[in-house]
């Protein structure tokens, strides 16, 4: 499967680069069908709905380049906020991909705010992950991670769209977690920073 999602990955590029670049009429009409490949093994991978991945793929067009996404470890005593995806109906870190214009920082304090109710500080830059080496599941994009530990001051549990409830769980407790957004090892990492908060940022 990691294969399948590195040949897709391949395609995927060539795709966005003729179409970006080329000139000649059937030069564009050959990369459109390449890219149409590559949407159908987009299907093949993820299992989702085909009009879902298609939505999700038209804002990948142009010239290719990672996207990036921010995840937030808010802390309370020892337990760290997870909120329900009402996508999949698995846990995550409260996060999504950086807006246009928005600063890494800001972004994960506002996906806090918006998917969880809480207000919270981002306090340090816990990682900086290439989310194609450490993903447990195929992805459709190639992404960076950056996980901030936050610091929690205010506000109360509310749903989002997004969203349907929130908690605060201990590391050996975790719940069904949405492995396309998040994983357990990632959620150690910010355990291990908040327990120690002079590690280094890590990045890989």
């Amino acid at each position: 499967m990691n294969e399948l999602s590195e040949w897709y990955r391949r395609l995927r590029t060539v795709a966005q680069y003729g179409l970006t670049y080329s000139k000649d009429p059937y030069d564009l009409e050959r990369f459109r069908e390449v890219l149409a490949v590559t949407e159908e093994l987009a299907h093949a991978l993820t299992r989702e709905p085909p009009a879902l991945v298609s939505e999700a793929l038209r804002l990948e067009l142009g010239p290719p380049s990672p996207k990036l996404d921010v995840r937030a470890a808010v802390f309370r005593d020892d337990h760290v906020l997870l909120v329900r995806e009402t996508a999949d109906g698995l846990w995550s870190l409260p996060g999504g991909w950086v807006d246009v214009g928005d600063a890494p920082a800001g972004a994960a304090v506002r996906e806090v705010r918006e998917e969880s109710g809480y207000e919270c500080v981002a306090r340090k830059l816990v990682a900086v992950v290439d989310w194609k080496q450490h993903s447990p599941v195929p992805q459709l994009f190639h992404c960076y991670k950056l996980l901030f530990w936050c610091e929690l001051v205010g506000g109360k549990p509310s749903r989002s769209l997004e969203t349907s409830e929130c908690e605060f769980f201990a590391l050996d407790a975790l719940p069904p977690l949405s492995l396309a957004r998040v994983s357990e090892s990632i959620i150690a990492r910010a355990f291990r920073h908040r327990a120690a908060p002079d590690l280094p940022t890590e990045f890989d």
